[in-house]
């Protein structure tokens, strides 16, 4: 996994001892640089999610723990209304 085939830099960080030991114990088989760069690389992907996640609900609202539970009535719903034959939701009521 060590630079995965890409362009590599070497670079100079500050961390503090008690993570490098951590590090350490957690990357023995693909080294301290390897570990680093995935778990950056890991951050990266968490950040631009959450990037995402900001702009729908500036466009579309704030996803709720309601609005979250009622997508299976909703598709239940959509179905029944296409005619299409489904089972009703888990733990739902079938109607919208």
């Amino acid at each position: 996994m060590h630079g995965m085939g890409r362009a590599t830099g070497k670079y100079s960080v500050t961390l503090p001892e008690d993570i490098v030991e951590e590090v350490r114990a957690r990357s023995w088989s693909s080294g301290l640089s390897a570990y680093v760069a995935e778990t950056v690389r890991h951050q990266i992907e968490q950040d631009r999610l959450a990037e995402l996640l900001a702009a729908m609900e500036a466009e579309h609202g704030v996803v709720t723990d309601e609005r979250i539970n009622a997508v299976p009535d909703r598709i239940h719903q959509a179905h029944v209304e296409q005619g299409v034959r489904s089972a009703p939701p888990p733990g739902g009521t079938g109607a919208a």
